[in-house]
């Protein structure tokens, strides 16, 4: 299943595209979103994760689904893995 971005937050300042997205995850196989899909080209960095997951979820779900990276392309935000949860994220590019 894919995963569901709904952005929360767009402002331009020093030439940088910030946004912040509710990304809302369902353990399925996407563990990606391309930078276009967030109406960027490029992403130069996250500024912020907050995760909110279950109080009894596996702690190592938690800690896999924190693990978001920049691709080496800067063209998509990657995840590690994937467990149900929602995730406010920041990211800024252009």
């Amino acid at each position: 299943m894919a995963l569901t971005i709904t952005e929360n937050f767009r402002m331009t300042a020093g030439g940088r595209a910030w946004r912040c997205f509710e990304v809302v995850h369902d353990s399925g196989t996407t563990l990606s979103i391309t930078a276009a899909s967030l109406d960027l080209t490029y992403i130069q960095a996250i500024i912020g994760v907050n995760t909110r997951m279950s109080m009894v979820a596996v702690g190592s779900n938690l800690l896999d689904v924190m693990r978001i990276s920049i691709a080496a392309n800067h063209n998509s935000l990657v995840w590690a893995s994937s467990a149900v949860c929602t995730q406010d994220v920041t990211i800024v590019g252009w």
